[in-house]
């Protein structure tokens, strides 16, 4: 699984420094490189391999020497290029770079160092403009020394985070950089398509269209919609282009669904990437999130849109705009319907959401269309240099809101990409007809702020309304099981989870031992006590839940208790314990499994806990950073095991 890939790749590089090392520098060089840096994500890999790096001293300072070495190579290298090279024609990318050139001077080989977009073709520039290798080199050297560490830090704060956050519900922090650093992956990868691809310089594009006029066939098809001279050719080759490569990548996705979908014959839960990311502090955010795109706010904002076309009397608008949002609500319906009967595996009981078994999911075929083929409509009536910002504005839109119903079990990946695959394509295919059709008009300012002015209007009564059932609604649900105490110890406790996570270290993701007792009163072990005494009689003290007051006041050397998450819950008890004279910490942490024993028809059932019980050590990171740890010792659980016995503990690790 990716999850589980991404965990080993980092302690497979923190294992083999010198290849990480050699990785950063590769990178760096490669990123300052002239123009080859324009189409590679070095930030992305960059932040990728400084996960790697955590907190630890001594890779940070390695890291720093490889990207700066790496970054001033290469910059060099665009710079003795410059030197030689003077070309007749520049780029927009080029052009901005001198540019700057223009307004600061040499100063601009330290500034635009930091500036993504002109980075890889300032040196560039300044071996064109004459500049002399002293004065190249007093302003590279210390922009590469400082610009290494500002690029690598994001990566490893995210990294620690993997350390840290691992003791966190859902893993807060992991969360948030998710969205951050995968919305700003999306809005760069939509600027770089729409740059390459809907040029009018574009020299594929042309031969692409006379080639088309000369076939026979696709000549007769295609002609009228691509006529010389036309404001729209470019515009109806790109959307061509994408209907083409929409209905591919759907295809092939709903060929190989029977075969993605292993989990629906199995216990769906508890370890799932979605429940492994859940967090009660996040929680909110992302239902918000979900409830402005759904499907009762986007179906009542189209029909605002539609009422307007209609009183502008933009019939061709509004004739698109039903094809559009109706037609994909029909085909994703009738795909859903189609692929469950080839499909014909019922969901487990474990789904909170039906709509996790769309395949494609309805909503968000319904979410792509509508901001898609506005940010179409609207890009219609721009200039050629600016119709990007619409679709990197819809791109902005759709990406958190695709991780929020990933988030919280609305949809599956699957039938995400699906959705995304058949509402682009479907709105590519309207959108030929439309910019064929409809005629050029002033900015739509009025349209605007119509869409964008009802769309958080609807959201805000959505919100107020449905938040607290959604919230309820997206809990993970605990599968009640009863089950004989016998057949639990001859084998039944292995349907229960070994690990409440796919994310962190093997040690914070595993579950060691299934307890089986009453949480107050009577019971196992001594009989009258419960659970909570038993333990507060050997010395455990129950840790309150933690807090942001608390996070600030604990940043010293007493442990922070973060709470772990199983299914997106908290722990229903966690305790800790000094460990005799040598001042370490014992944490344990149990969750409520579902599971009930039975023992006779007299006695109540008795639940059965999972459990982890650890002792923690202090480590010290960069600067001082001070983290605790799992250390993998026995010690507690076989603590445990003697004070329960053996007839109501279980090992499982």
């Amino acid at each position: 699984m990716l999850l589980d890939w991404m965990n080993i790749a980092i302690d497979t590089l923190r294992a083999e420094p010198g290849w990480l090392m050699a990785l950063i520098f590769l990178v760096a060089f490669i990123e300052a490189l002239a123009l080859v840096g324009l189409v590679v994500p070095g930030i992305v890999l960059l932040f990728a391999l400084s996960v790697a790096i955590g907190l630890d001293p001594m890779l940070f300072v390695w890291a720093w020497i490889s990207a700066s070495l790496g970054a001033f190579i290469g910059d060099s290298a665009s710079f003795a290029l410059g030197r030689r090279w003077q070309p007749k024609r520049y780029g927009e990318v080029v052009a901005r770079a001198q540019d700057l050139f223009q307004r600061h001077g040499g100063k601009s080989i330290f500034i635009g160092r930091f500036i993504g977009p002109v980075r890889p073709v300032i040196p560039l520039v300044g071996g064109m403009l004459g500049m002399h290798w002293p004065t190249f080199l007093k302003f590279a050297i210390p922009a590469c020394v400082l610009w290494a560490p500002v690029y690598l830090l994001p990566g490893m704060i995210f990294g620690a985070s993997l350390e840290m956050a691992a003791a966190m519900a859902g893993r807060l922090a992991v969360v948030m950089v998710v969205v951050v650093m995968g919305t700003w992956f999306g809005l760069w990868l939509v600027r770089l398509v729409y740059g390459v691809s809907a040029r009018k310089s574009s020299w594929w594009i042309k031969r692409g269209v006379q080639w088309s006029h000369r076939h026979r066939i696709l000549g007769g098809w295609f002609r009228d919609l691509t006529r010389p001279g036309s404001r729209e050719v470019i515009a109806m080759v790109f959307l061509g282009l994408v209907l083409a490569i929409s209905l591919s990548v759907l295809i092939v996705l709903l060929f190989l669904a029977p075969s993605l979908l292993p989990q629906w014959s199995v216990p769906f839960h508890p370890a799932t990437w979605a429940s492994s990311l859940r967090n009660e502090w996040a929680d909110p955010i992302f239902v918000i999130v979900s409830l402005i795109g759904d499907g009762w706010v986007l179906s009542v904002l189209a029909a605002i849109m539609a009422v307007s076309f209609i009183m502008a009397r933009r019939w061709m608008a509004v004739g698109h705009w039903l094809v559009a949002v109706v037609g994909v609500w029909l085909l994703a319906w009738g795909i859903d319907g189609l692929m469950g009967l080839l499909i014909n595996q019922p969901p487990p009981a474990s789904v909170a959401h039906e709509s996790l078994t769309d395949l494609p999911h309805r909503g968000f075929a319904l979410l792509v269309t509508v901001v898609g083929f506005f940010a179409l409509m609207v890009a219609k009536d721009m200039s050629a240099r600016a119709r990007k910002w619409p679709y990197v504005i819809a791109a902005l839109i759709l990406i958190p809101t695709a991780f929020s119903y990933f988030y919280l079990e609305l949809a599956s990946i699957l039938g995400l990409a699906t959705a995304l695959a058949l509402g682009i394509g479907w709105t590519a295919l309207v959108g030929m007809g439309y910019r064929h059709r409809a005629r050029v008009r002033a900015f739509p300012v009025r349209m605007l702020a119509l869409f964008f002015g009802a769309w958080l209007l609807l959201a805000g009564v959505h919100v107020h309304q449905q938040l607290e059932t959604r919230l309820a609604e997206s809990e993970v649900p605990i599968n009640p099981q009863v089950m004989s105490q016998q057949r639990w110890r001859s084998g039944g406790w292995q349907s229960l989870p070994d690990r409440r996570s796919l994310l962190g270290p093997e040690i914070a993701q595993s579950i060691d031992f299934q307890l089986a007792a009453p949480l107050i009163g009577g019971g196992n072990g001594d009989g009258k006590r419960g659970l909570l005494a038993q333990l507060e009689a050997q010395g455990w003290v129950s840790v309150p839940a933690i807090s942001w007051r608390g996070v600030m006041l604990g940043l010293n050397d007493s442990p922070m208790h973060w709470p772990r998450a199983l299914n997106g819950r908290s722990e229903a008890i966690l305790m800790t314990r000094t460990q005799g004279e040598n001042g370490q910490v014992e944490v344990l942490r149990l969750w409520d499994s579902g599971l009930l024993l039975e023992t006779d028809e007299s006695s109540p059932l008795i639940p059965v806990w999972l459990g982890q019980a650890r002792v923690v050590q202090l480590d010290r990171g960069l600067l001082g950073f001070r983290r605790w740890r799992d250390r993998p010792d026995p010690s507690p659980v076989e603590a445990l095991q003697e004070q329960f016995g053996d007839e109501v503990l279980i090992r499982v690790r």
